[in-house]
């Protein structure tokens, strides 16, 4: 049977002869399309409400309002239901009966993944008409992550060697060099971009000239497994997030780009409000309600994300971090220092100290953050970004929020661990690297090896 109400039920999965609409437009996360003629449709918006620990569950939830016009054809058989195509199959998730008195609601879902295909809000056992209407299908993937870029739109591009990335060793009869590279152009207007997405591709896109010439044999290849990236997530969750109404557009724009993330990263992640919080996931993050006594000590908890990185061995560690307010909390933990401006230069000094220290030993460590709000304080933020030569993106609205994302996003994306499998043994070779996009190339030369 299916649920009364907003309340979604699992239902068998539709025959295989069950029609499919092939007109219905597929959305992405925040379009909002009519399904039917004018104005009758299904209104859908699918959002991200948290993830397990490492993203192989993702939380979706589909907003959804019924125009006026389908409503005049529901009787007391009308079920909407959720469907899911995967190109193989439609399967039911759930059925919702629908009431002319509630006109809209949500379903929620968890999707293992990687996920693929469309999921599609349908109403059947409508009166005069057809019996089944189809609302606008959600294409899964796009939900999941920020498209690449278009390699189309790209007017220059270049590449340059991260320090400190270059290996090479002998392995049997070839030589094998890893080095990682970071990939930025610019779209119209001068906008620039990370280039992302090249690693689908990744034969097509990067080659290697070794003494001139390029050897067909030896592919480049990307090598996420040498180099994995540790994503230290510092999610400021004080009461003014809710009070803004930031807080579903925050936890979707997180949820986005670490799910884009997930297939080369690990992640940690904590909370700050008054206090800083360990929390398993983005299903554990809770937020200060409005009213509550709440402070920002947002230094304090990028201290604390030092303190893990520096007693952890990963080779490669990200702080990504957001919060929408004034540090004034972080003192409490620090008595003997004084004053706020004293918490800063001391977090940003040792932020500053651990990037170099790392460096030395040919490990990373990179600081990003993202802001809402005129209430910020945009120079310590920026202060943080420089010592951690990272970036900070400023939102003025929660709806800005997903963009600012994904340009951090992009940051980290944009950077592609590579691998070279030369078919010359002995070092010393002198090897350049080329990546193409569209009708544009640029060029990278690699260290010369030594005996």
């Amino acid at each position: 049977d299916a649920a009364p109400g907003g309340a979604p039920a699992a239902g068998p999965s539709p025959s295989a002869g069950a029609a499919r609409d092939a007109g219905v437009p597929v959305v992405g996360a925040a379009d909002r399309v009519a399904g039917g003629e004018g104005d009758i449709g299904i209104d859908v918006r699918a959002r991200l409400t948290g993830a397990s620990p490492d993203l192989d569950e993702v939380d979706l939830a589909l907003d959804w309002r019924v125009a006026d016009a389908l409503l005049e054809r529901v009787t007391g058989d009308t079920l909407l239901e959720t469907v899911l195509d995967d190109g193989d199959a439609r399967r039911v998730l759930a059925r919702v009966r629908l009431s002319p008195d509630e006109p809209s609601g949500t379903v929620a879902l968890t999707l293992d993944t990687p996920v693929a295909g469309t999921v599609s809000l349908e109403l059947t056992g409508l009166a005069d008409g057809p019996g089944r209407v189809a609302g606008a299908r959600v294409d899964l993937p796009a939900v999941l992550a920020p498209p690449p870029v278009d390699l189309a739109r790209l007017e220059s591009l270049e590449v340059a060697l991260v320090p400190g990335s270059v290996s090479s060793s002998r392995v049997g009869n070839r030589r094998l060099h890893r080095f990682s590279v970071r990939v930025r152009g610019t779209l119209g207007a001068g906008t620039e971009v990370d280039v992302t997405g090249l690693d689908a591709d990744a034969s097509e896109h990067f080659r290697v000239w070794e003494e001139g010439h390029v050897d067909d044999e030896s592919p480049v290849r990307v090598g996420w497994r040498g180099e994995p990236v540790a994503v230290y997530l510092v999610l400021d969750v004080s009461a003014s997030i809710a009070l803004a109404g930031a807080r579903d557009a925050l936890v979707d724009a997180v949820s986005r780009t670490l799910a884009a993330l997930a297939p080369v990263a690990s992640f940690d992640y904590r909370t700050v409000a008054s206090e800083v919080r360990r929390v398993a996931d983005l299903r554990a993050v809770r937020f200060d309600a409005p009213g509550e006594a709440s402070g920002t000590a947002f230094h304090r908890a990028i201290d604390t994300a030092l303190d893990d990185i520096e007693t952890r061995g990963e080779s490669r560690a990200v702080i990504v971090g957001f919060t929408d307010g004034r540090d004034f909390a972080s003192r409490n933990f620090y008595p003997e220092l004084g004053s706020d401006e004293a918490v800063l230069e001391r977090v940003t000094d040792r932020l500053s100290r651990a990037r170099a220290a790392r460096a030395a030993e040919g490990r990373d460590l990179e600081a990003h953050f993202a802001s809402l709000g005129p209430d910020v304080d945009v120079g310590a933020l920026d202060a943080l970004a420089a010592a951690g030569g990272g970036r900070h993106v400023p939102s003025d609205s929660p709806e800005a929020l997903d963009a600012a994302f994904e340009h951090l996003g992009g940051a980290l994306r944009g950077r592609y661990r590579l691998e070279y499998d030369s078919q010359r043994h002995a070092p010393g070779a002198a090897l350049e690297l080329e990546v193409r996009a569209a009708e544009l190339s640029a060029r990278a030369a690699l260290p010369r090896d030594r005996p």
